[in-house]
């Protein structure tokens, strides 16, 4: 899914996520593309961050914070 929610209204936004938790839950696999960062945050079971074409930070669990997103998409230990 790419930016599913941008522009979308609160009340579909939640209905958007609940869906896709749902499938998630019953055993389906989602990829989402999102530049709303708080969003993945509180979305996802695991976040990959690219910056300059490669993979910057694979992130799971409690690794999955709005400042690990930022410093992985800002290059920091890519250098």
């Amino acid at each position: 899914m790419y930016d599913p929610t941008r522009g979308v209204d609160v009340g579909t936004k939640a209905e958007i996520y609940a869906l896709m938790r749902a499938y998630a839950d019953a055993g389906g696999a989602v990829l989402y593309y999102s530049t709303d960062v708080p969003e993945l945050v509180n979305l996802c079971d695991s976040v990959m961050v690219i910056y300059r074409g490669r993979k910057a930070a694979s992130l799971t669990g409690a690794e999955i914070t709005e400042a690990s997103i930022m410093r992985a998409a800002l290059g920091e230990g890519s250098r």
